[in-house]
């Protein structure tokens, strides 16, 4: 072979190279051309949430902590291996009645909060993991607990201010600790209010990161962000409006008032609120039902637009929201002339609807007495089961479900 042969068949050779086909997506829920099945079918460590709550009280996906009730498991939620379940004392139950802030995960363990009888808040803290108790901390009765960073935050109050404590994960030791004269209530993520200023603080040292003002109305609520946090009052009779404010770097960005009236939410100290319906439904935006015609905020700006939806429309994820007495509503294809349509699964039978999203323009619906995929691109569910319940997606390639007294992990035929 002459040189000149060579050189073009090595050429062709790295020509070819530059247009390989390109590596095939790994196998997820929402290809349509890849059946769904069952991946594992184990008995549940712990109990299942009733049916009109999507997820156990405690729960990390990617850890694999569950808890619900007087049990608390570490589960691989890819295979349904169960690498430890603990049973919990009354005082750590995790149910309705221990409040917002009952437990959370924390690695490969869950942190728990026990109250007094009769006592609001709390009066100790439990790290649990691999099977056993890691160490207890108790606290004045009465306290309160949030995380914060990779530790604990707690403040014990009496008439004459506040003990706030820093509480290490890994042995439940104290790690500052600092008297305030002021009556604190805390948030989420380090935040907490004081009679008159919104404050954040470092949760290793203490230190204050953000001390604000917040005005004539004292914020409840804190939604943290990647760039910008809101810090939420909600609405109260007789007026029912809301104050959000857009904190970011020790300063208020923005500052949002308006009417509140959503006619799906239950009475809340005399107005239609309910919390967990102010969700994003994508590209940092959220929904304000104001009378006068709602609008959806922008969390970076503070900006607000028209919103064209229905009365009493709730958005439960992103592009997809309800309408009481129309149903499902999937706002990914809409377009002015026509409006959302009306997703395929119908509502749930009894109790309040749900959704998970899953990426693809997919989610998974509470419908019927069970659950139920949809994807605009399908005529009919993708899947559905009419008593699976508390459907979660740790992993683009599951979705993790409980049946009756079984945890069910779903997959990709391929996947293993």
């Amino acid at each position: 072979m002459t040189k000149r042969g060579v050189t073009l068949m090595v050429a062709g050779v790295l020509v070819a190279g530059c247009f390989a086909a390109p590596e095939p997506d790994p196998p997820n829920l929402v290809q349509p051309d890849k059946p769904l099945t069952e991946v594992f079918r184990v008995p549940a460590p712990v109990p299942a949430p009733p049916p009109n709550r999507q997820m156990w009280r405690v729960y990390d996906g990617r850890a694999g902590i569950l808890g619900e009730g007087r049990r608390v498991a570490d589960v691989d939620l890819r295979t349904g291996q169960v690498s430890w379940a603990l049973d919990l004392p009354q005082e750590y139950a995790l149910t309705a009645a221990s409040g917002p802030h009952s437990g959370f995960s924390v690695g490969t363990g869950a942190v728990l909060l026990a109250g007094a009888p009769g006592v609001a808040g709390v009066a100790a803290v439990r790290l649990v993991g691999a099977g056993r108790p890691v160490w207890e901390r108790r606290l004045p009765a009465g306290s309160q607990v949030v995380r914060v960073d990779e530790g604990l935050l707690a403040a014990a109050c009496d008439r004459s201010g506040c003990d706030l404590t820093g509480i290490g994960i890994t042995d439940g030791a104290p790690l500052w600790t600092r008297r305030v004269p002021e009556q604190v209530t805390l948030l989420d993520a380090g935040w907490y209010t004081t009679p008159t200023d919104l404050v954040q603080v470092v949760g290793e040292s203490g230190r204050e990161l953000t001390r604000i003002p917040y005005g004539a109305h004292r914020p409840e609520t804190i939604v943290p962000n990647t760039y910008v946090a809101m810090a939420v009052s909600p609405p109260k009779a007789p007026e029912c409006r809301v104050t959000i404010l857009g904190v970011h770097e020790s300063a208020v960005k923005w500052r949002y008032e308006s009417g509140w009236h959503d006619p799906s939410a239950p009475l809340t100290d005399g107005c239609s609120y309910d919390p967990s319906a102010f969700v994003s439904v994508g590209s940092g935006l959220y929904l304000i039902p104001d009378p006068a015609g709602p609008v959806w905020l922008d969390n970076y700006f503070g900006t607000i637009t028209p919103a064209d939806v229905y009365p009493g429309e709730r958005v439960l994820a992103r592009d997809l929201s309800w309408v009481h007495g129309v149903g499902y509503l999937d706002r990914s294809f809409a377009v002015p002339s026509t409006g959302p349509r009306p997703a395929v699964p119908p509502g749930p039978v009894n109790g309040p609807p749900w959704a998970l999203a899953l990426g693809g323009a997919t989610w998974v619906l509470r419908s019927g007495t069970g659950l139920a995929m949809y994807a605009p691109l399908h005529t009919r569910p993708a899947w559905s089961h009419p008593a699976a319940t508390t459907a979660v997606a740790p992993y683009d390639d599951r979705l993790v479900y409980t049946d009756g007294t079984d945890l069910v992990g779903l997959g990709p035929a391929t996947a293993s």
